[in-house]
């Protein structure tokens, strides 16, 4: 092979024409050197040109100009149908951030504060269409997409109760002859010695031993607030019971 430009002026010269063409459409290019002349022009034109790219056109008697040959076009990708709708719960309040997706894709949306969703840009087929939200159950919708038409696909999602086993908890009064380690319930033991030494003024006084436990006696020995480990006691927030011997 020779240079591009060289084995076009041979051409010209062997046929008596002129080859017009850009230098940086040839430079550093390489084609075939003519070696007979078959008085096919446009034969020997293109065996000459070779596979670089390039395309020649006549613009007239004798005049030729060299060009790039121009890309072949990508075929057009079909158009994308869009898919657009409202999830909403059994009442018709619309179910925000509930997620609608095609199965098989990473294609889809999150619905908006008003429930709505759209997708775009769907390439046809058919699909399975999925909304889902935690705290509902899942639904699904077949769905067809032609062209790019708009398809309006609405999902009413109903609550999903969840199957638990039921939590009971349960005590031992008393707790006589068990030991803390045994018990499921917290212990506090004191002596006699303790107590003497803490001089408390009151039943609700001495409480203030047991770890986790806050009494206050503003109202009166009868009065006493009591809250364990962050939880009133008294009438008026009843989460604290107190019994002495069982009573």
């Amino acid at each position: 092979m020779v240079p591009l430009k060289a084995a076009l002026t041979a051409v010209e010269s062997a046929y008596k024409i002129h080859i017009l063409y850009e230098d940086a459409v040839v430079e550093g290019r390489h084609g075939f050197q003519l070696a007979n002349v078959t008085n096919d022009l446009a034969g020997d034109l293109r065996y000459v040109i070779g596979d670089n790219s390039l395309t020649y056109a006549q613009v007239g008697a004798s005049t030729y100009v060299i060009t790039p040959r121009e890309p072949a076009a990508e075929p057009a990708l079909p158009a994308g149908g869009t898919i657009r709708g409202r999830v909403t719960d059994g009442r018709g309040e619309a179910l925000a951030f509930a997620n609608v997706i095609l199965d098989g894709t990473t294609i889809g949306d999150a619905a908006d504060q008003n429930g709505r969703y759209e997708i775009a840009n769907v390439p046809p087929g058919t699909y399975t269409l999925r909304a889902r939200l935690i705290g509902y159950k899942t639904m699904t919708a077949q769905i067809t997409v032609s062209g790019d038409q708009a398809i309006t696909q609405d999902f009413t999602l109903v609550t999903d109760i969840l199957n638990m086993d039921a939590i009971v908890v349960t005590g031992t009064p008393g707790g006589s002859g068990m030991s803390k380690r045994e018990a499921s319930f917290a212990i506090t033991t004191m002596e006699v010695a303790e107590i003497r030494q803490f001089s408390p003024s009151s039943t609700a006084n001495l409480m203030e031993l047991i770890p986790g436990v806050w009494s206050e006696s503003s109202g009166g020995v009868a009065g006493a607030n009591i809250d364990v480990r962050g939880l009133p006691g008294g009438g008026d927030a009843p989460f604290v019971t107190m019994s002495i011997n069982g009573a």
